[in-house]
């Protein structure tokens, strides 16, 4: 069995998957918010890829919103501090071989947004790979037999009720 990290159960995969699309367009928004809409921040970033100012700030959002999706905040803190870790790692890699500028320069702060974002999603969970940290996120309940169970199928039944 796997370790538990969250006490929430949801009553179908689309229920849950509402929860996940709500959490990335609050994650997206706060990234625009940050890259975008934040001149002076985004003409730091040729120096610094993720400013301090811009770390923190998402940081901050995406420790709340994990904490929200999950009751859980050792996990909410941990998957922030890897995920912006990450991210970090990206823009120091282009730094130190000096293609940062050139890209940078090459790219309009959407561009840059939507890559710190495409990173995010596919980190967390782009529906196409595996592993990805929100995989054993949600539990869910039988609509059959009530069983706390880690994926249904038809009908929203467990494989033991389909």
């Amino acid at each position: 069995m796997l370790e538990q990290i969250s006490t929430i159960v949801y009553n179908s995969q689309l229920e849950w998957l509402l929860v996940r699309d709500n959490l990335y367009s609050i994650i997206y928004n706060n990234i625009i918010k940050t890259v975008v809409d934040d001149n002076i921040e985004y003409s730091q970033m040729i120096y610094f890829g993720l400013t301090e100012r811009q770390r923190l700030f998402l940081m901050d959002v995406l420790e709340k919103e994990f904490f929200k999706i999950s009751f859980n905040p050792e996990w909410a803190e941990n998957t922030t501090f890897n995920l912006i870790y990450g991210i970090q790692g990206f823009f120091h890699g282009l730094i130190k071989t000096n293609k940062w500028v050139y890209l940078y320069k090459s790219l309009e702060p959407i561009d840059v947004a939507n890559m710190i974002y495409e990173n995010i999603k596919w980190q967390l969970d782009d529906d196409y790979h595996t592993p990805c940290l929100l995989e054993n996120l949600p539990k869910y309940k039988c609509n059959k037999c009530n069983n706390i169970v880690e994926y249904l199928l038809i009908n929203n039944n467990c494989t033991e009720c389909n």
